[in-house]
């Protein structure tokens, strides 16, 4: 099973500058993560919390954001007393005319740490979101932990299911500093693109698993 010490010797493998480019590996390995889930939204990046809105706080219109990687609110609900969800939109600051008293049915993000509501919570209201998150990339820094762990070592969706796409967004990023031919350049670019082309079919197959369809048909002119 790759790891990403295994990500790191293909990318310099794959160089064939022997080891004079060994230190820049692990900032472009990360570099490509970053690249490919700014641009991508996979369904591994999906995470489902549940927290409480409290009616008693310093600030109780604003509660601290849940996580720090937040690149997407795909909803938050608020689950009343009887079971049922309600959606609370999304808004603008700028619109909010009033403070009232009770359920918030809006809110605004302030930055990655706050998430702020229309309305002042008149009692604890029971909450849950589903959102899309980046990943949190392991470092050398992480090898100073109780117990030692060689970070290395370290495993993720990412690393596990697309080491080849990881390696080649990572050369990639380092055909200029490497200084690399023009047809190595480009067996990179087809790298990348066949195996971007590859991770996306097969997280598409996996947003559609078990999910039932219903064919439509309309009138035909």
């Amino acid at each position: 099973m790759p790891t990403l010490g295994t990500v790191h010797a293909t990318v310099s493998r794959w160089l064939r500058r022997g080891n004079v480019f060994d230190v820049d590996v692990p900032d472009a390995v990360r570099m490509a993560a970053r690249s490919i889930e700014r641009n991508y939204t996979l369904k591994y990046m999906e995470t489902y919390v549940t927290f409480t809105i409290p009616a008693v706080a310093i600030e109780p219109r604003a509660i601290n954001f849940p996580d720090t990687k937040v690149k997407k609110i795909q909803f938050l609900k608020i689950r009343g007393a009887d079971g049922e969800f309600r959606d609370l939109t999304a808004m603008d600051p700028r619109d909010l005319k009033v403070v009232e008293t009770g359920e918030p049915r809006r809110y605004w993000l302030d930055g990655n740490d706050y998430i702020w509501f229309d309305s002042t919570p008149d009692k604890d209201y029971q909450a849950e979101m589903f959102y899309d998150r980046y990943t949190t990339w392991p470092t050398s820094a992480d090898s100073t932990v109780d117990p030692p762990f060689d970070w290395l070592d370290s495993k993720n969706w990412l690393i596990e299911n697309a080491d080849d796409c990881l390696a080649g967004h990572a050369l990639s990023h380092m055909k200029i500093l490497a200084r690399l031919p023009m047809d190595m350049r480009q067996s990179i670019d087809e790298l990348v693109s066949r195996s971007m082309g590859e991770l996306l079919r097969a997280d598409q197959e996996l947003r559609t698993e078990n999910t039932s369809y219903a064919m439509n048909y309309g009138r035909v002119y």
